[in-house]
């Protein structure tokens, strides 16, 4: 049970470092049925949940990369204010 909380914990702090980096509930919640194929993640057993939870945390650390990189000087990409 301790791993489906870990799993379940890490589901969460992706869910929260998403909402940092801007992303709306609405966002939010697309992908993460993008990622848990419009399944719940309490379906899933441990073992099938492990790589989605990994997937996620892929996109997640992939976003922050663009966005670092959109703010960068060499990218030159300013939103307006």
């Amino acid at each position: 049970m301790s791993e489906r909380l870990e799993l379940l914990w890490r589901i969460e702090r992706a869910m929260l470092s998403m909402q940092a980096l801007g992303y709306t509930a609405e966002q939010i919640e697309k992908v993460l049925l993008d990622v848990f194929n419009h399944r719940p993640q309490g379906s899933y057993s441990v073992q099938e949940l492990a790589p989605l939870v990994r997937n996620l945390e892929k996109r997640v650390m992939e976003a922050k990369r663009w966005i670092l990189y959109l703010n960068s000087g060499p990218c030159k990409f300013h939103p307006p204010h």
